[in-house]
């Protein structure tokens, strides 16, 4: 798995998360630029915006998080920086507030639970203009 590999190599990994839509067709992706590893994957439902897009990429890469994180020894300085352009979907984590408050609280307890396990940060850095 690619953020358990991330995790043995480097004591800080950089990730980075992306969603967009193309002929309504939602998609995102999580990439590990420290280790050449991309996931990519398509959104399902009915909900085909960009936003949803960045949210579940988000989700993706918290619960790979949770999941390897709890596999680990103890983090020691070990932390995740996570590079996300999408300030609604970021907000969305950080305050398990919005307008879509199922997906809400969800990335906000998948953050919750990710900070548990080692140190995790979010930064914005726009893609667009």
């Amino acid at each position: 798995m690619a953020v358990e590999k991330a995790f043995n190599e480097h004591d800080v990994i950089h990730v980075a998360t992306d969603g967009s839509v193309d002929f309504d067709i939602a998609g995102c992706a999580v990439v590990f630029p420290g280790i050449e590893k991309e996931i990519g994957f398509g959104v399902g439902g009915q909900d085909q915006t960009p936003f949803r897009a960045e949210v579940e990429a988000l989700r993706l890469l918290l619960e790979a998080l949770i999941v390897v994180g709890g596999r680990l020894p103890p983090a020691g300085d070990r932390s995740v920086q996570i590079i996300e352009d999408c300030k609604a979907a970021i907000a969305l984590a950080l305050s398990a507030r919005g307008r879509c408050p199922r997906l809400a609280r969800q990335d906000h307890v998948n953050l919750s639970h990710a900070r548990e396990l080692r140190e995790v940060k979010i930064t914005r850095v726009p893609s667009h203009s």
